[in-house]
């Protein structure tokens, strides 16, 4: 009977090694395949992602020379300082506007033609801001149209050259 204790737990020993064996070495590699998905996982997010984004921004060289030849160079610009109107519709309530602009135009005799034709374009631009109501100069889409309204008015009055663009320096509503 000795001989029968002894022999059911050396039976029972080596099944707790074997499955000790197969733990110690599943774990092992379950962490190696893991550690090798992330490797692969961050090699493909760095060649196919970062590496498109670098590829798709242009070299800073190359973009301040294409900026440089689509830009136009300014021409000369009148100043017409602090013009204050009444816009149309005011009414009873007194409202103001008051606004400065830059007149660019193409050539010397363009600019000294403005400089001598100052009251009349001061008229200009009194004329088409006091015909014009606080609704339609809210937006920045408005006010662009203002602008080619001013030019296309001062071009007809000018011999010389021409404006090229019309700036608002300055523009309050109160």
């Amino acid at each position: 009977m000795a001989e029968q204790d002894n022999s059911p737990p050396a039976e029972s020993a080596e099944p707790t090694q074997a499955s000790e064996k197969k733990r110690g070495i599943s774990l092992p590699i379950i962490l190696a395949i893991v550690l090798v998905a992330q490797v692969a996982i961050s090699y493909i997010l760095i060649t196919q992602v970062l590496f498109k984004i670098d590829a798709q921004t242009p070299p800073e060289e190359e973009t301040e020379i294409a900026e440089s030849e689509t830009k136009e160079p300014i021409g000369s610009v009148f100043l017409i300082p602090d013009l204050v109107v009444n816009p149309a519709g005011s009414g009873s309530s007194p409202r103001y506007i008051k606004c400065s602009f830059g007149i660019e135009v193409d050539s010397e005799e363009a600019y000294a033609e403005v400089e001598m034709r100052q009251p009349q374009v001061l008229d200009t631009l009194i004329r088409i801001l006091t015909s014009k109501r606080l609704e339609e100069l809210d937006t920045p889409q408005e006010k662009d149209l203002l602008r080619m309204e001013i030019q296309e008015a001062i071009n007809d009055r000018l011999i010389a050259g021409e404006v090229t663009n019309v700036y608002l320096t300055d523009f309050v509503i109160q």
